[in-house]
């Protein structure tokens, strides 16, 4: 029922209708001045939430500072990250020249630059990052597409212990190959092997050679305590329990000459004669 004119209506779009055009007010303002409708604050900076529509606010005031605030800690549905997921993959088919690895230098890799420089100066022309299926954005780092030919580098983090590709990368592999491609997988390592490089010209040229894609994966180098050998953290120098004896300013004494000390200079006594607290006696002798 519109208050100002005692007119009844079924629902408030109606209701709004009529206020709009009999008593010139939105549906908002009408509600605030008869009905004592009280705009929602916003819970991080206690401004009015601004309005989505009719008498439907946002959860904040819009501001970025406060939308960040709301939705940290916040995680996705499953249906959620599906669709965000499908925008994302099609955003980036249309515009794959913004895909963070071909718009970020800090993901170029070296050995492959390398490749792709003594390939040029024996004249074989190449392309790069060719994506050769259209459902998945697999890109192929350099690809002879004449010939079907593609050639990957890859580090040691493509491998399992044994030499053999990851899951993901063998996949990869059998569906590019399914295309017709055939794609070479080459150890970093190689690309720094005159010999091999050389040969690989000459597959690509045609000729019949057995390529030797074989390698040596580097041992990764385990880090030990310097005091007692024991196995640590990267970049660390002790374990634990020696990184605690090591910060030590005062050396302790043997359990039984220190439980002889406090009998006869009790605990204050004995933290004076070795220069720390009652309390550091307590603890050695736990």
């Amino acid at each position: 029922m519109c208050k100002i004119c005692n007119k009844s209506f079924n629902n408030d779009n109606s209701l709004s209708k009529h206020l709009r055009m009999v008593h010139d007010l939105s549906l908002l303002e009408y509600k605030i001045k008869h009905e004592n409708f009280i705009i929602p604050k916003c819970p991080h900076c206690d401004e009015n939430c601004k309005i989505r529509k009719g008498l439907t606010f946002h959860k904040t005031c819009c501001s970025v500072e406060c939308i960040s605030k709301e939705c940290s800690g916040r995680s996705h549905s499953e249906e959620t990250k599906k669709i965000i997921s499908e925008k994302r993959k099609k955003w980036l088919k249309n515009n794959p020249e913004k895909h963070p690895w071909k718009n970020n230098k800090k993901f170029l890799s070296k050995p492959c630059e390398k490749l792709k420089k003594d390939l040029t100066k024996y004249g074989i022309l190449f392309s790069e990052e060719i994506e050769p299926l259209e459902e998945k954005f697999y890109a192929i780092d350099i690809a002879i597409i004449e010939k079907g030919i593609g050639l990957e580098v890859n580090g040691n983090q493509h491998y399992n212990n044994d030499k053999t590709l990851k899951d993901y990368y063998q996949k990869r592999k059998e569906l590019i190959e399914e295309k017709g491609w055939k794609l070479y997988d080459i150890h970093y390592t190689k690309v720094y092997d005159n010999i091999f490089i050389t040969n690989l010209v000459k597959k690509i040229k045609g000729e019949d050679i057995n390529l030797d894609l074989d390698f040596q994966l580097k041992e990764k180098k385990i880090n030990k305590c310097v005091d007692c050998g024991s196995k640590i953290q990267y970049k660390s120098k002790r374990c634990e329990s020696c990184e605690k004896i090591n910060r030590r300013k005062t050396k302790r004494p043997d359990y039984k000459a220190l439980v002889k000390d406090v009998k006869e200079l009790g605990y204050t006594g004995t933290g004076r004669k070795y220069g720390v607290s009652d309390n550091a006696i307590r603890k050695w002798l736990k």
